[in-house]
């Protein structure tokens, strides 16, 4: 996936440690949910991002039905 849910999320940027990034946080909670890392080099892809989210801070839901 590519896109957020809209309004899910808020991005600020972020250049701590020597990085140039955007942090995302939950619209709800403001909980840390992550990093976005743009121009990287992926050219396959809708954005040239890299999102490295937590992976406790997301939920799949199966869409199969049965």
């Amino acid at each position: 996936f590519f896109e957020s849910i809209p309004g899910a999320i808020n991005r600020s940027e972020d250049n701590s440690n020597g990085m140039s990034r955007t942090e995302i946080t939950c619209a709800a909670c403001d909980g840390h949910l992550g990093h976005v890392f743009k121009g990287e080099g992926y050219k396959h892809t809708p954005a040239d991002e890299r999102h490295c989210v937590n992976s406790i801070s997301l939920k799949f839901n199966d869409e199969t039905t049965e």
